[in-house]
């Protein structure tokens, strides 16, 4: 008995321990309804019962729930194991997460810095202002601080202590506590980049000259990059004229050069003035004494752009005369035809570099076979634009062709058939009462409400109700009228200007045309002999290497991390860009006479009216081909297509560049040699000049028949059927039969039958 309570109490304390590892995440499956309260009342009646049998029961159900207990504290005992590695499993993610987001952190800087300095070292097109400063901003050394003068692009001498006496004292002395960020960019090198950047930004159509206004916020903002306070008005015309701006305006180079002066002559005070051995006017002979010899020419330098001339600012050094700088100029190429890869190319694109440029050498070959055809085109372009358009150039073609090809048509006009229809929606927005945008541009007000009240009677004629002109204005300060709609309405004002300009010449215009159509014909065309068109496919296959070379270059760049091995690939990723431009322009001389032709065609059927013509003065014509066919086109060339139809414009003036009808003649003379018929006629069915479409029950039967492209047409419009059908009509029924004579039937497509 005292075996079983020993027992018992043995089992109590495993329900306990039960409960505890019921609580366990690793056994929730365990729970209390297998070890219920009425399990241990039914153990303790069993032992207290005088049935030997029951207590033996009790006792084999005791030691089944021992083992079972035992069972279940080890698998508590792993779970707690295993919960803790767990734990330090986590723990130990959680570390390599921190030490992965930290070198991610790390590695988008240094993307963005490596984005930074690719931006700060593009480049513009070779030769142009802003490619003159970015190469100085590149290959220059900078002086140092303390250097009491310098002389700017060879001919302004700016001596720093005597600008000090000045207007720039006070402005010194206000930026006397705020110069350490400027004077340790100085020192770095990092003020020139500093100044670019902020000139892209002054001019963001990389014009290449900034006007006096955005000379100040220019200047403006490369103080405040600096954290000096800026300089004033007065503080900046005291420098603007001392660089001779003509016509009112900077260029890139010089903006830089004004800047660099400035914040030179600002940090002046804070450093410590060296010895000065010479004076300005050493300086000055010094920049004088640099001259360039090219092409038998002699000039002037001293600086990135001496006596008009352009210098590669890669081969201009500083020289230091006792504590002034000045510029030379050293072993510039003599020609500028040279091609070279760059100096800094990875082996690999140097050598495809230097494959593409041999290959170009030999396409230049070639083009000087065709330089005559060249010369001569260029002669007639240009007699062309300056006997017909006066003053205007390719910009004003450009902006007259942009606008819209349909002439007769206005499209301001049509425009504003765009924003009649936005009228529901206005009157829509006016009732929910919706905020109004502000005032973006008064010009574009201007325009919005000139064209209403021009147009009025126009859209009247048509149908359609305009609202207020404060309803249009309305439209655009609804948000209705998007920016883009806008700056379409300013670039349609500019061209209709432009074109009311070269309105003054059209007679002359006209007449110009009239007599250099064909060769006009032969330039716009886009079908380009053959000689040209393989010429220019081997032009284009090498630029295509070089774009390979420079996405390599650019690869590298963007994969490297040493700061001296990327400003190496920015170096030869800018010559290399610039010396694509370079052989790209030289393509484009061969196809630019071709495409101011096709514009100078788009805006001559814009701006000038169709010629009047009689079809009756067409007569007689020549039994040759060239004659024949050519005197057809003469006469109907720039005549009304809404009329006079050949297939190739609907509408405006007509100019022959590629038929799409065919075009037949047929001379018919009896047997005496005398002309019985002679007429030419265009397939097609409306609007067709020559002989008339012929009548359902006519002579002839017609047939239906598929072209090369399986579309099913009736050779009734088909221009030989027009043309023998108008034959037959002329010789009496009677006659027929007993008729003779002879037939010259020419056409386009299939050439003479006789």
């Amino acid at each position: 008995m005292l075996f079983a309570r020993s027992r018992l109490q043995y089992l109590t304390k495993a329900s306990d321990k039960r409960v505890c590892l019921s609580d366990s995440p690793a056994v929730v499956g365990i729970t209390l309804a297998s070890f219920r309260w009425q399990e241990l009342q039914q153990y303790s009646a069993a032992l207290r019962s005088d049935s030997a049998a029951a207590r033996g029961r009790a006792l084999q159900d005791c030691r089944t729930l021992q083992h079972e207990v035992m069972k279940y504290g080890s698998a508590w005992l792993r779970a707690l194991m295993e919960a803790e590695e767990l734990r330090r499993q986590v723990e130990r993610h959680v570390k390599e997460r921190g030490v992965l987001e930290a070198e991610l952190a790390r590695l988008r800087a240094e993307v963005r810095a490596l984005v930074a300095e690719v931006q700060d070292l593009r480049t513009a097109p070779l030769g142009s202002p802003l490619a003159m400063a970015e190469k100085w901003v590149l290959y220059a050394e900078v002086p140092e601080l303390e250097t009491s003068s310098i002389t700017y692009m060879g001919k302004i001498v700016i001596d720093f202590d005597e600008e000090l006496k000045g207007p720039l004292g006070p402005l010194a002395t206000v930026n006397c506590n705020r110069s350490a960020s400027a004077t340790s960019a100085f020192r770095r090198g990092d003020a020139s980049r500093v100044a670019l950047n902020a000139y892209c930004k002054a001019d963001p159509e990389s014009q290449g000259y900034l006007e006096q206004h955005g000379v100040h916020t220019f200047l403006e903002a490369v103080f405040q990059q600096h954290g000096l306070t800026p300089p004033l008005k007065a503080h900046v015309d005291a420098m603007y004229h001392r660089f001779g701006p003509e016509e009112d305006r900077l260029e890139a180079l010089a903006c830089l050069c004004l800047a660099d002066a400035m914040l030179r002559s600002v940090l002046r005070m804070h450093t410590e003035p060296a010895s000065v051995s010479r004076t300005v006017q050493s300086t000055q002979d010094a920049a004088n004494s640099c001259r360039i010899t090219s092409g038998g020419s002699e000039h002037h330098g001293g600086g990135a752009v001496t006596g008009g001339t352009m210098l590669d600012p890669s081969r201009i050094k500083r020289v230091v005369v006792g504590n002034s700088v000045g510029m030379s100029a050293s072993s510039v190429p003599n020609g500028s035809d040279e091609l070279r890869p760059p100096d800094e190319l990875p082996e690999r694109e140097a050598a495809a570099v230097r494959a593409a440029l041999e290959r170009w050498r030999e396409l230049r070959l070639r083009v000087e076979v065709l330089r005559p055809m060249l010369e001569h085109e260029d002669r007639l372009m240009q007699d062309i634009l300056d006997r017909g358009l006066g003053s205007e150039d390719r910009k004003t073609l450009r902006k007259l062709a942009s606008v819209g090809a349909q002439p007769g048509i206005c499209p301001t006009r049509v425009d504003l058939f765009g924003i009649v229809t936005l009228q529901l929606q206005v009157r829509a927005m006016q009732k929910q009462k919706l905020h109004r945008l502000d005032v973006k541009s008064v010009q574009i007000r201007k325009l919005l409400i000139e064209d209403h009240m021009g147009c009025t009677k126009q859209l009247a004629m048509a149908g359609c109700r305009l609202c207020r002109p404060a309803d249009v204005e309305g439209s655009y300060f609804s948000g209705v009228v998007t920016d883009c709609k806008a700056r379409t309405l300013i670039r349609i004002h500019i061209a209709e200007s432009s074109e009311a300009k070269v309105g003054q010449e059209r007679h002359r215009l006209q007449e110009i045309l009239m007599q250099n159509h064909r060769e006009l014909l032969e330039l716009s065309t886009t079908t380009t002999p053959d000689d040209k068109k393989e010429l220019i496919s081997e032009m284009d296959s090498v630029l295509d290497e070089l774009k390979k070379a420079q996405d390599a270059v650019h690869v590298e760049l963007l994969a490297t991390k040493d700061m001296s091995a990327v400003r190496a690939y920015g170096r030869s990723l800018n010559d290399l860009k610039a010396l694509t431009r370079r052989l790209d322009c030289e393509r484009r001389s061969l196809t630019k006479n071709s495409a101011l032709a096709m514009l100078l065609v788009t805006v001559c059927r814009r701006i000038l009216p169709a010629r009047k013509i009689d079809p009756s003065e067409l007569m007689n014509i020549p039994a040759t081909w060239n004659q024949r066919y050519l005197r057809i086109l003469d006469f109907y060339f720039f005549s009304d297509a809404s009329l006079y139809c050949f297939g190739e414009h609907f509408s405006g003036p007509n100019w022959f560049t590629r038929l799409k009808r065919n075009v037949a003649i047929l001379s018919v003379s009896d047997g005496d040699g005398k002309s019985v018929y002679n007429d030419f006629a265009v397939s097609g069915e409306y609007k067709t000049p020559g002989a008339p479409l012929a009548p359902d029950n006519g002579p002839l039967q017609s047939i239906e028949a598929a072209d090369e492209n399986g579309r099913v047409f009736d050779r009734r419009h088909d221009a030989e059927f027009k043309l023998l059908t108008g034959l037959c009509g002329m010789v009496p029924a009677e006659r027929r039969s007993t008729w003779r004579a002879r037939a010259t039937l020419w056409s386009k497509t299939l050439g003479n039958c006789r």
